[in-house]
């Protein structure tokens, strides 16, 4: 864990040069949509808040992070690299017959929670994973990246509806917000009744300024 604000801005210095050299070997990725989230992934995976075991991807005592942009997250390569997920000599393969990193993850990469490609339903599966947790009786907590574009998506508002209705505390949404997205990057603002916490995070059924 770092604990330091500039360890963690050096260190998020760091995935963004590495990212960058992933899209120079592997055109067909994602950079812009997989710089934008960078900053959220260096805190969740470096700054102490996800717990997880490299050694043991699929523990039953992890917590599950869900990035519903899926090729938007080639910086999680460097990321789960780094941190033992698997060997850094994988970053030479991305996108190469033989290697298992791809220009749209899945979860043959030991770190990934789900299938990507189809956008829109990260929430749902997370809030899903939440309400199964709770039912457990685990600690264990989900986090959601979602992007702007596919808060367009009804199903996302359906799921942030479900986990208020059933009280899932254990999950987060937390929002990419890109100034250049197409179709209005206003309406998450314009819906901020759900919001409760900082900019950029949602924890539902909860009073807007409290969080759990």
């Amino acid at each position: 864990m770092i604990s330091d604000h500039a360890a963690l801005s050096e260190k998020a210095k760091w995935v963004w040069r590495e990212t960058l050299k992933v899209h120079r070997r592997a055109a067909e990725t994602r950079i812009a949509s997989s710089l934008s989230p960078i900053e959220i992934f260096v805190a969740l995976y470096y700054g102490g808040v996800l717990r997880f075991d490299p050694k043991k991807p699929w523990a039953e005592e992890r917590d599950r992070c869900i990035i519903s942009k899926g090729h938007g997250s080639i910086c999680m390569y460097p990321i789960l690299a780094d941190l033992g997920f698997f060997p850094m000599s994988e970053l030479e393969r991305v996108c190469v017959k033989g290697g298992f990193l791809g220009g749209i993850p899945d979860p043959v990469i030991p770190g990934y929670e789900t299938v990507n490609g189809s956008l829109g339903h990260g929430a749902g599966v997370g809030t899903g994973m939440a309400l199964g947790l709770k039912r457990k009786k685990s600690d264990r907590s989900v986090f959601v990246i979602v992007g702007d574009g596919e808060l367009h998506e009804g199903a996302n508002w359906e799921a942030f509806m479900f986990a208020s209705h059933h009280k899932t505390r254990q999950s987060s949404f937390d929002r990419r917000r890109q100034p250049d997205q197409h179709a209005g990057s206003d309406l998450f603002d314009r819906l901020s009744f759900v919001i409760a916490g900082a900019p950029a995070s949602l924890r539902l059924g909860l009073p807007r300024s409290g969080r759990a």
